[in-house]
């Protein structure tokens, strides 16, 4: 188990208690971590001294992806694009609000207004760098921890060591699979697998999970990914990098969804020549990137650098505020430099 800091755990025992009305949210565009967390502490809270007739609001800026909607709860979790001042109101009248996989406000994009102007107290519990700790009342910030699920995990286990149940267990395991690339990276720690084995204790079926999430993929979804492959992959062996590129065209062209891009980027590491990966997409009128390394190369420090965003040295991301081809110049210019050094 990792350390916590008791204090805290004890304050935020007492706002469990005394609230009436809890809020819960995470980041825009939600990842597996990001329902994983967020549902399963949902699940524990009866279990940590919240009211029997305390309500709780569940939210995402975006809808959850059809692949974890098999999550026990994820029916319930309002989205913003659709439910926006539902949204805003159940913020605004929390009496506790719990912020999960998020380091600053602006990830919940249109509910970051409603969070910053709210007076109610706010608990972050994330793993990523950099927190905006004067964001929050009480943080739980742990970014060596392999993900928002796992570090949940723990804090509930800290509140009451009998919190879990199966459905927690269920979206615990599954935050912490998707995060880690079913255990691939982002695992150094044991306390990852301390909470696996507590997890899967509870007959959660960890195949049927793992079928779930990353055996679901519509055939649009495939040929895209061989498009992608094909057509909008460049590679820089002498450098160790390559960069995936995908117009808002292209994503019409397949009829894909915007959770459906999530992953590909890892396909540009599975080259021996790669150290460094990147992907740029076009989504909602903005230029997103995501990078990936499997060396020393720190692609946290990269993304803040060069784009203002951020993450993990291993896994980052960020909101280019250039158009989607001088984004992609500056990351091949800017990677090309700094990789071959």
């Amino acid at each position: 188990m990792p350390s916590i800091d008791i204090s805290d755990i004890e304050r935020l025992r007492g706002l469990l208690k005394s609230a009436e009305r809890i809020a819960l949210v995470s980041h825009a565009n939600p990842d597996g971590d990001a329902v994983g967390s967020m549902l399963g502490f949902y699940h524990v809270l009866p279990s940590l001294g919240v009211k029997k007739e305390a309500v709780c609001t569940l939210m995402l800026p975006n809808a959850v992806p059809l692949n974890l909607t098999f999550l026990p709860g994820a029916d319930g979790i309002l989205n913003a694009e659709q439910r926006l001042e539902d949204c805003k109101t159940a913020l605004a009248d929390a009496d506790l609000v719990l912020c999960l996989d998020f380091n600053t406000p602006s990830r919940i994009e249109a509910l970051t207004e409603a969070l910053t102007g709210s007076a109610t107290a706010k608990v972050l519990i994330d793993h990523h760098q950099c927190p905006n700790r004067e964001a929050f009342d009480i943080v739980f910030s742990q970014p060596d921890i392999s993900s928002a699920s796992e570090l949940a995990f723990w804090v509930a286990k800290a509140l009451n060591p009998e919190c879990l149940n199966a459905k927690a267990a269920t979206c615990f395991y599954s935050g912490m699979c998707t995060d880690t690339g079913s255990f691939a990276f982002s695992n150094e720690q044991p306390s990852l697998y301390e909470a696996v084995a507590q997890t899967i204790a509870f007959d959660i079926h960890p195949t049927e999970i793992q079928d779930n999430i990353f055996n679901s993929n519509r055939c649009n979804q495939m040929r895209f990914l061989g498009f992608c492959i094909s057509q909008r992959l460049r590679i820089f062996e002498e450098q160790g990098f390559a960069y995936f590129y995908v117009s808002q065209a292209d994503q019409d062209l397949f009829g894909v969804l915007p959770y459906e891009l999530d992953g590909i980027v890892n396909y540009a590491m599975k080259m021996g020549s790669v150290r460094v990966s990147a992907f740029i997409k076009e989504t909602g009128g903005k230029v997103r990137i995501s990078f990936r390394s499997k060396g020393p190369f720190d692609v946290n420090s990269f993304a803040r650098r060069h784009f203002g965003g951020g993450g993990h040295i291993k896994a980052s991301g960020a909101t280019s505020q250039y158009s989607f081809d001088e984004t992609i110049r500056i990351v091949e210019e800017t990677l090309k430099r700094e990789l071959s050094k």
